[in-house]
C-alpha cells in the first residue's frame, strides 16, 4: 500500500458479489475462525477495540514514528494524527480537511493510521479484519483510500500485502519485487454496512477472501511475484484518493485477527550426504544458540536425528538450522539458533538438496566444504551439482 503513487498492475476485475456479515463463525468452545477460509487454524491475534482507548500493546499510531507523522508513499496529501484515531467499542479512523505539518511540509488533509510494527508480527498464516468502508450506503464506490495491509520491514524485498484498498472499489495486490505489482478489483456493493477483508498467507501462495469468499490467488508462479517468508506487521491507514477528498469520512473496523495453523513434522531423521556415508550432525548435542552443524559418520544418535517441519524450518533438539546475520554468500557457515520465523532459517528438501529458500540467497544450498571428514562445519554456497551438495532424508 503507497499512498500517493499508484505502483500496480490491476487484473481484471473479479465477479464475487459481497453479503454483509452478520454472524462470526466460531469454533465450537466460541473461539473464532476465519470466515470461508479452510484450516485447522490457531488463534494468534485478537483485538475486539472493546472499551474507549487504543490498545498500545497492540498498536501504535502514525506511519514510522510518534505523534503527527508523514503518510506512505512519496507523494502524500495528508499527515497522520493520533487525534483522528478513536476507540469506542470498534475502532475510528477520520479522515478530516484540516492541514497539518509532518515530513518537513505541511499537508492539506489529517488522518488516522495504526500499525503493530515492533509490537506484532508473524509468517504464514490468516489475517482478517471487519471494517464498514466510508461511501455512500449500497454502492460500489468506495470513498478515498481505505486500506488494510501486511508489510514487511524493507520494502518491497520483505513483501506487502494488500488485503484491502479502497481504489474506488475493493483492491488487493501484492508487492515483492521493485516493479508494478499485480492486483486484483472484486466489484459489489461494499458501502453501508459490515465486511469481513481476509488474505490466506502461506509457504508459496497467497489467497484473499471477501466475505468468505475467495477472490484472488497467486502464487510463484504468477508473474511478477515471489512469495516472501518475511515476517509481516498490520497496518490500518484512510488517506485520499483521486481529487479533493470529501470530508469528514471514516473507516470502522471492528475487529483484526490473525491465526496461524499449527507447524507439524513432515520428516523426522537423519539427513545424510547420500555417496559419503556422513551424517548432518549436531555438535556435542548442543541446545543453546551458536550450536555447530557438521558432518560424522552416521551412527543413528540422537545428535543426527533432525525434523523438517511444514513451516520451512528444520530442528533439532528445539532449534533451528540457521544462516547467521541472514548471510547469503558463499561460505556462510550455519548454525543452530532459536526458532524465529524469519527467511535465514528457511529451506526445503526437494530434489536431492538442502535448499535455502531465503528469497535474496535462492541458489544457496547445504554444502559440505570437506567432502566428508568427522568435524567438517557445513556452510552455504551456490547450487553446483557435486556430491558434497546431495543429502538424503530417508
Amino acid at each position: 500500500m503507497m499512498w500517493g503513487i499508484i505502483v500496480a498492475a490491476i487484473a481484471v476485475f473479479g465477479l464475487a458479489v459481497p453479503g454483509a456479515v452478520t454472524a462470526r463463525d466460531a469454533m465450537a468452545d466460541g473461539t473464532p475462525v476465519p470466515v470461508g477460509i479452510p484450516g485447522n487454524w490457531h488463534l494468534v491475534f485478537d483485538d475486539e477495540f472493546t472499551g474507549t482507548t487504543l490498545s498500545t500493546a497492540n498498536w501504535s499510531t502514525g506511519w514510522f514514528g510518534d505523534g503527527v507523522t508523514s503518510a506512505p508513499g512519496s507523494n502524500p496529501r495528508e499527515c497522520m494524527s493520533p487525534s483522528e484515531v478513536a476507540v469506542n467499542g470498534e475502532l475510528d479512523l477520520t479522515l478530516i480537511k484540516r492541514k497539518s505539518a509532518c515530513g518537513g511540509t505541511t499537508q492539506p488533509s489529517t488522518s488516522g493510521m495504526v500499525t503493530t510494527n515492533g509490537k506484532f508480527e508473524f509468517t504464514y498464516g490468516a489475517a482478517e479484519a471487519k471494517i464498514w468502508v466510508p461511501g455512500p450506503a449500497g454502492t460500489d464506490t468506495i470513498e478515498d483510500w481505505p486500506a488494510w495491509w501486511l508489510n514487511g520491514q524493507v520494502w518491497p524485498t520483505d513483501g506487502e500485502l494488500d488485503v484491502l484498498e479502497g481504489f474506488g472499489g475493493a483492491c488487493a495486490f501484492y508487492h515483492s519485487q521493485n516493479r508494478p505489482a499485480p492486483g486484483s478489483c472484486t466489484s459489489g456493493q461494499w458501502t453501508g454496512g459490515w465486511h469481513t477483508f481476509a488474505v490466506d498467507w502461506e509457504p508459496g501462495a497467497i489467497t484473499w477472501y471477501y466475505d468468505g469468499s475467495e477472490v484472488w490467488n497467486v502464487t510463484n508462479a504468477t508473474p511478477g511475484v515471489i512469495v516472501r517468508s518475511s515476517p509481516m506487521y498490520l497496518v490500518l491507514g484512510l488517506g485520499t484518493y483521486g481529487g479533493p477528498p470529501p470530508t469528514p469520512v471514516t473507516m470502522r473496523v471492528q475487529y483484526v485477527r490473525v491465526w496461524r495453523q499449527p507447524v507439524t513434522v513432515t520428516y523426522s531423521g537423519t539427513i545424510r550426504l547420500t555417496q559419503m556415508g556422513y551424517c548432518l550432525d549436531d555438535r556435542g548435542n548442543s541446545a543453546s544458540n551458536g550450536g555447530v552443524v557438521q558432518v560424522w559418520r552416521c551412527n543413528g544418535l540422537p545428535n543426527q536425528q533432525w525434523q523438517v517441519m511444514s513451516d520451512g524450518t528444520i530442528r533439532i533438539n528445539g532449534l533451528c538450522l540457521d544462516a547467521p546475520d541472514h548471510g547469503i554468500t558463499n561460505g556462510t557457515k550455519v548454525q543452530l539458533w532459536a526458532c524465529t520465523g524469519r527467511p535465514n532459517q528457511q529451506w526445503n528438501t526437494r530434489n536431492w538438496r538442502v535448499n535455502y529458500t531465503n528469497p535474496a540467497a535462492s541458489n544457496q544450498v547445504l554444502d559440505d566444504p570437506g567432502y566428508g571428514g568427522n568435524g567438517t562445519q557445513q556452510e552455504l554456497w551456490a547450487n553446483t551439482g557435486t556430491r558434497n551438495q546431495i543429502w538424503a532424508t530417508n
